[in-house]
């Protein structure tokens, strides 16, 4: 099913995540075509704890994938 998704997709997992374990996030990353996988190791679920770490990442990502036209 994730082979279908053609958009960018970025994956973001916390290693301490207790509810949803690194290897789900690894592989949505592995079976979405154009997936990027960044695990923090010491985040929690939904790095929660480490909001000042990720949004940051994400917004970058965000504005990279925008500019280079690929959202669409």
């Amino acid at each position: 099913m994730l082979d279908r998704v053609t958009q960018p997709l970025l994956v973001i997992h916390g290693g301490r995540d207790r509810l949803f374990p690194p290897a789900h996030a690894e592989r949505i990353a592995r079976e979405a075509p154009n997936a990027t996988l960044v695990i923090y190791p010491d985040g929690n679920h939904v790095c929660n704890n480490i909001a000042y770490k990720y949004r940051p990442l994400m917004a970058d990502w965000l504005k990279e994938q925008l500019a280079s036209g690929r959202t669409r």
